[in-house]
């Protein structure tokens, strides 16, 4: 979606600029397009209209998508954008890389930057899945298995909501996320290395 969004609007800012040139023989693309005649502004309107409306249809599906599934998983997903962090359906053992996007670039960028993280984000994945298979088979992490039995015998009761291994600057930490009886959603984060519980924090479990 963001790939198809930014190929639509790049290209309905690209006619706008051209269709201005044409028609008016103004903007960066005047000198090239001075003089056009009333065929080839037609055309180059209509591409120009039918790429706003189509990203403004984008746009519209996009922000209807994100709201039916927030609204069928009983997730906010909105915010799931914004922090990186999702709620799995079910347990499993995931690896998250976190990119720190850059500053404010040129939209030429932004759609490099968005393809270059199409294309090597599952090579990144794999890689990391890689480094903690062998970090588990020689021993320097605990299994996840191992975890959550430490974590039982010193929290007993609750369901495991999900449960992830993340990864930063060569440092592992296990997410675990438990509803207890209460109704009550904690999270707790473990040292993959030692079994030391780093932090915890609880939520209001949505009903």
């Amino acid at each position: 979606m963001i790939v198809v969004l930014l190929l639509s609007l790049t290209t309905a800012v690209t006619a706008g600029l051209l269709l201005y040139g044409a028609d008016k023989g103004l903007g960066p693309l005047a000198g090239w397009l001075a003089g056009s005649n009333e065929d080839t502004i037609h055309s180059i309107k209509e591409i120009h209209e039918f790429f706003a409306n189509f990203t403004l249809a984008l746009v519209a599906g996009h922000l209807i998508g994100v709201v039916w599934e927030s609204l069928l998983h009983r997730e906010n997903l909105a915010r799931a954008m914004v922090t990186g962090r999702k709620r799995l359906t079910t347990p499993h053992i995931i690896s998250r890389n976190r990119v720190h996007a850059p500053g404010p670039v040129r939209p030429i960028a932004t759609l490099l930057l968005a393809v270059n993280l199409l294309v090597a984000g599952p090579l990144m994945a794999g890689h990391d899945h890689d480094e903690i298979r062998r970090l588990r088979g020689t021993g320097q992490i605990l299994s996840l298995e191992t975890i959550i039995a430490n974590h039982r015998t010193r929290h007993p009761g609750g369901q495991l909501l999900e449960a992830g291994l993340e990864s930063e600057h060569g440092r592992y930490v296990y997410d675990l996320k438990f509803l207890g009886d209460d109704g009550v959603v904690r999270e707790f984060e473990y040292d993959a290395r030692t079994g030391a519980l780093w932090h915890s924090e609880h939520e209001d479990h949505e009903k």
